[in-house]
């Protein structure tokens, strides 16, 4: 039985940009066929705009992607935000972490950008990938879907076996919590603070 490994998760790079065109084919089927050098002339035109691609790659080649962007807070928001334009995984190739790998890169690139969430617009009739971003703590607010940065990565890291290893080796972790022992330690030297007064 092969082992399963983690995929290969990065950024873009111009290299990629035919072949997530090519994938980004079966994204919208309904969408006006457009050749791969089209879409690839408007995937820079968002790059260039700020936005951030990331690929999943496995030795035979490109398996999912996700196009996502920061926005800065405006009226009642007080922080800025992550949101996801596309998340996309080759049929052949899901129920393998792809996803979760791709969406811990997001989480990493929200809370390097300060992000206090990450929203995703699927469309009504996408109902695959709302049921996996409902699995991983994204919840309904209107016709999007939300989740606390910090939740997500939590979520990602702990349930999923295959990013659990990714996010090991990545710099940016999720601060351990202290142990018990030590928390009540603590307490027990403020009870001890506030009594002698």
């Amino acid at each position: 039985m092969p082992v399963k490994t983690a995929p290969v998760v990065r950024s873009a790079t111009e290299s990629d940009l035919l072949e997530i065109a090519s994938l980004a084919k079966l994204v919208d089927r309904s969408a006006p066929a457009n050749d791969e050098v089209t879409v690839a002339r408007h995937l820079s035109t968002y790059l260039s705009a700020g936005g951030r691609i990331f690929v999943a790659l496995d030795q035979d080649g490109l398996d999912g992607y996700v196009l996502c962007r920061r926005v800065d807070p405006l009226f009642y928001a007080v922080d800025s935000s992550v949101i996801m334009d596309v998340v996309f995984v080759s049929p052949s190739q899901r129920r393998r972490g792809i996803g979760h790998a791709l969406l811990l890169a997001v989480a990493h690139f929200a809370r390097e950008v300060e992000a206090g969430y990450v929203y995703s617009m699927p469309s009504g009739n996408d109902r695959p990938l709302h049921r996996f971003l409902a699995s991983i703590g994204f919840a309904p607010l209107g016709g999007t879907r939300l989740v606390a940065t910090r939740v997500l990565l939590r979520r990602l890291v702990r349930e999923d076996p295959i990013t659990q290893g990714i996010a090991i080796r990545s710099k940016a972790r999720t601060p351990a919590r202290p142990p018990l022992d030590e928390v009540i330690a603590k307490r027990k030297r403020a009870l001890g603070v506030t009594n002698s007064e």
